[in-house]
């Protein structure tokens, strides 16, 4: 739980108190389990999609050790001046796509000048944990859009656009996880729960929660973006 939530001189960032989480060591296990998924993609498809995005910066047609360096920097620069932030390390590795989110994955929305969570709740119940989620991609292998994920842009880019009745034919705007996705991360990554790592296999989505009784420091002052 987050308390204490204090205004700062910066309307982008609040002071609180809350949980502290050991950065390095969470950027280190995060990458680690980022390289093992790369490479077991790699290994299966070898002529995969693979694409890494640094958060603000372009997007990588691979994922290397530069990449990754380049990733690595640019959360360490953001740690500068948050300790909560929502941004994101992204890797699509076909047919899935990961977000490492090491600051953990939401930030404080302002909205009519009251502080939010992005769920609508009271801002002391944000999720400060790090994490790493990973989904079905909205992207096939040969790099071109899903129908679901094109009827969503339209949505977006069109608005004024009559929004037409949904069929039962309509493609989903996000891919159900199947067994086999399962097999495959809990081959992947349960060594990391050694470390401390919470993994949950969901109906969308796997997600890696890097608990607090293993990667915390106690609680302490944090700097939390607002946006």
């Amino acid at each position: 739980m987050i308390r204490f939530i204090t205004p700062t001189d910066f309307p982008g960032v609040v002071a609180a108190e809350g949980p502290v989480y050991d950065f390095e060591r969470v950027l280190d296990s995060g990458f680690r389990m980022l390289r093992v998924f790369h490479d077991a993609i790699r290994a299966r498809h070898p002529r995969a999609r693979c694409t890494a995005i640094v958060p603000g910066g372009p997007r990588w047609p691979f994922y290397t050790s530069s990449v990754e360096m380049m990733m690595r920097e640019e959360m360490r620069e953001l740690k500068k001046e948050f300790d909560v932030a929502g941004d994101a390390c992204t890797l699509d590795a076909w047919p899935y796509h990961a977000a490492f989110s090491p600051m953990g994955s939401e930030s404080l929305l302002r909205r009519h000048g009251e502080l939010t969570t992005p769920n609508g709740n009271n801002p002391s119940e944000l999720d400060t944990a790090p994490q790493l989620a990973v989904m079905r991609s909205m992207i096939g292998a040969d790099g071109v859009p899903e129908e679901g994920l094109l009827q969503m842009l339209e949505g977006i880019f069109n608005p004024s656009k009559k929004p037409r009745q949904e069929e039962k034919s309509d493609p989903p705007l996000q891919q159900a996880l199947r067994e086999e996705d399962h097999a495959f991360f809990r081959e992947l990554w349960t060594p990391f729960a050694e470390e401390g790592v919470v993994l949950t296999y969901g109906g969308m989505v796997v997600q890696a929660r890097f608990d607090h009784a293993a990667f915390g420091l106690g609680r302490g002052p944090l700097r939390i973006q607002v946006t």
